[in-house]
């Protein structure tokens, strides 16, 4: 529209709300921009006018994002579609009842030095991309992964190389199904489960931001999967993230919700001095979750903030408001991965605090019921504060000082 044009109809006033009304219908034939969104559907035909499910043109939802524009959206109707999906580009991705199957796909390559990995449901590779409404299934590797491909090499720490590179920012993950994913996890046969050398047990999740900032995963459910929810900083620093609302119960081989640093460059190894800017994982929120019944299978947590190594690091992340029950370990869990931290399977504990270096941790309000323990630290290395605001029922000890 010519800017004088523009202008008039910008300045409108509420008395001249018929006029401009008018005004809009007059111009908008003539300088209509074209649809920024395109449909796929399983009974989509080439001769479609990709105006709508009913005339959609690419049968599958890969097709259509790459005919994309960026900052567009793509639209996957009703049905199922046995597929991956790599998102490469600003865009929304909405699914109306769209189900992802990816069953059977195996060994997808990820960026240069990432080499094989798993096929993922969905894997995105760009920032301000959101993905909504969709249930995506029978992954060999994670339901959602999002990933910078190609990460830069840092310096080789303790023999490891180490990377870094800007986070991935803008991403929303919402009111999707994410279930009975990471189905290559810990089979011989299926070796490509997404992992780094120093992820410890934390590989692979229903939905896993890696080295991504400023993004929200939010009322999703999260089902079936290794840990329901990844929040790591292999190739960068993880911050600033909000996990909001998820329901995520069942991930039975890990844990609910977990912040693992991952990066052994996060600290610097001679001056002990954090490295925000190259790894880390720090400043995310997890608030009003359901967290139930993970890691009963193995060894998971419902939620976990982890640092396995020297060098690694997790700090200064909010954890609030949620609803935690039968997980395998503890309720909240804050140790090193190297520690034998765990107490006894017949002893269950809501919170538990453990660490070789010295900080401090807020732990107030929350009620905690039903365990041996209520919160379970070593106070040689960890100073608490807000433990009089906790309320406990049925607990057998509700502070213990570990050794």
């Amino acid at each position: 529209m010519p800017g004088s044009r523009r202008w008039a109809v910008g300045v409108a006033t509420a008395g001249s709300a018929a006029l401009l009304g008018v005004g809009l219908a007059a111009f908008s034939p003539a300088f209509a921009s074209p649809s920024k969104t395109v449909f796929a559907s399983p009974t989509a035909t080439a001769t479609g006018a990709g105006t709508s499910c009913a005339t959609a043109k690419y049968t599958t939802i890969s097709a259509a994002v790459a005919s994309a524009a960026a900052k567009g959206t793509v639209v996957a109707c009703p049905g199922t579609y046995t597929q991956d999906v790599v998102i490469q580009k600003p865009l929304k991705l909405i699914g109306r009842s769209a189900t992802i199957n990816a069953a059977g796909l195996t060994g997808a390559p990820i960026g240069a030095i990432l080499g094989q990995q798993p096929y993922e449901g969905v894997t995105i590779e760009a920032s301000n991309v959101t993905v909504k409404g969709f249930t995506v299934e029978n992954a060999e590797g994670e339901g959602i992964l999002a990933v910078n491909p190609n990460p830069v090499a840092g310096p080789v720490v303790g023999g490891t190389q180490t990377y870094t590179g800007i986070p991935l920012k803008h991403i929303t993950i919402e009111h999707n199904v994410i279930q009975n994913n990471n189905v290559g996890y810990n089979n011989p046969a299926s070796p490509y489960i997404f992992c780094t050398p120093n992820g410890g047990s934390d590989c692979g999740g229903g939905i896993h931001l890696l080295s991504v900032a400023d993004s929200t995963v939010r009322d999703n459910t999260v089902t079936g999967n290794a840990d329901g929810i990844l929040l790591t900083d292999e190739f960068g620093p993880n911050h600033d993230n909000l996990v909001k609302g998820n329901y995520v119960e069942g991930n039975t081989r890990e844990c609910g919700i977990v912040l693992p640093g991952h990066n052994i460059g996060a600290v610097d190894p001679t001056t002990g001095k954090r490295n925000p800017s190259f790894g880390g994982v720090y400043r995310n929120t997890v608030i009003g979750n359901i967290v139930i019944a993970n890691g009963v299978k193995g060894y998971g947590s419902g939620i976990g903030l982890f640092a396995p190594e020297s060098g690694t690091a997790s700090y200064n992340n909010t954890v609030s408001r949620n609803f935690i029950e039968g997980n395998g370990l503890a309720g909240i869990s804050v140790h090193s991965h190297q520690a034998n931290a765990y107490v006894n399977d017949n002893q269950t504990t809501g919170i538990l605090i453990w660490s070789v270096t010295k900080y401090h941790v807020v732990v107030a309000h929350n009620k905690i019921f039903a365990n041996t323990y209520g919160v379970w630290y070593t106070p040689a290395t960890i100073s608490i504060s807000g433990l009089h605001t906790n309320h406990y029922y049925a607990v057998t000890t509700p502070v213990f000082l570990a050794s």
